[in-house]
């Protein structure tokens, strides 16, 4: 005969055992909202069903969400309390972008990148991706890229070295031979040729350069106008005075007059009298200093 114990323990085993499968599918799986994007499946589980709805990932990256699948995490006496929904995202267009630019774009959108090119550098372009632009993928997964290094290589003969340098950068290159050069000496030739190879991103070109820089256009200097110094008040001119008018000749000269002086007292009764004895008109003025009492008077 068993021990009491036994017994009873073998049953409780039983029990749990029979009991565990009927536990475990005791909650119900949820409405099925795959495909659906994130705005429908929240409608029809909370709204509709109020269910609770928690996502992967949370929180819900920017743009449109697609639910790609969903199950139950919490039921009580067989009903449904919580639904969890996995959702997926539209795969962004990275083609023709940098390695750099693609892998910022498809992180903001709520995806990695990966490659198998080891030895691409971020200025690599995109030329393939897969899922290809539009197409769906989970969040948090990686797009599958393949990358194109090959440039063109840029005409350089004639350039200054600082114009060379710019232009093999915009290509992804740089330049071979003109670490010590300056920036006005000119690329007199390159290898490879321009526009016949294509080289890898990140390589180097070449160069040969003149020894002697350009000569600069001769600029002949800008004369100004000579400034005359403002005029001081002396040297200002003097009005000129008019010029009086003069009177026409008749045809016969007239006789010029000869102005009379008289003379008072004995002197003027002395010189008549001298006059007449030498049978001469005393017609010249006297000029002897004059005495104040007299002064001459034209006739």
């Amino acid at each position: 005969m068993m021990p009491v114990r036994l017994t009873v323990a073998l049953a409780l085993a039983a029990a749990a055992f029979w009991a565990t499968p009927a536990q475990a599918t005791s909650c119900p799986p949820p409405p099925d909202v795959s495909g659906q994007t994130y705005e429908q499946a929240v409608e029809a589980l909370h709204s509709r069903f109020g269910y609770g709805v928690v996502t992967v990932p949370d929180p819900v990256p920017p743009g449109t969400s697609f639910v790609s699948s969903a199950e139950t995490v919490s039921c009580n006496e067989f009903k449904i309390t919580r639904v969890q929904v996995y959702l997926e995202g539209q795969v962004p267009d990275l083609t023709g972008m940098t390695l750099t630019a693609a892998t910022a774009e498809a992180e903001k959108a709520g995806f990695g990148v990966t490659t198998q090119q080891p030895e691409a550098t971020g200025d690599w372009k995109v030329a393939q991706q897969t899922p290809a632009p539009g197409g769906r993928l989970a969040y948090g997964q990686a797009v599958s890229l393949l990358l194109d290094g090959s440039t063109e290589v840029p005409y350089l003969i004639g350039r200054t070295v600082a114009e060379a340098r710019r232009m093999a950068a915009d290509r992804g290159l740089t330049l071979r031979g003109a670490d010590d050069a300056r920036d006005d000496q000119i690329v007199e030739d390159q290898d490879p040729p321009p526009g016949e190879d294509e080289l890898t991103i990140g390589d180097a070109v070449d160069v040969v350069l003149s020894e002697v820089s350009p000569v600069s256009p001769s600029v002949s200097p800008t004369v100004s106008p000579p400034v005359s110094p403002p005029a001081s008040p002396d040297d200002s001119p003097s009005p000129s005075r008019p010029e009086s008018p003069q009177s026409e000749e008749s045809p016969e000269a007239s006789p010029e007059a000869v102005p009379t002086v008289a003379f008072s007292g004995e002197e003027t009764g002395s010189r008549t009298r001298a006059g007449r004895r030498s049978g001469k008109a005393c017609h010249e003025p006297d000029h002897r200093p004059e005495s104040g009492h007299g002064r001459p008077r034209a006739l």
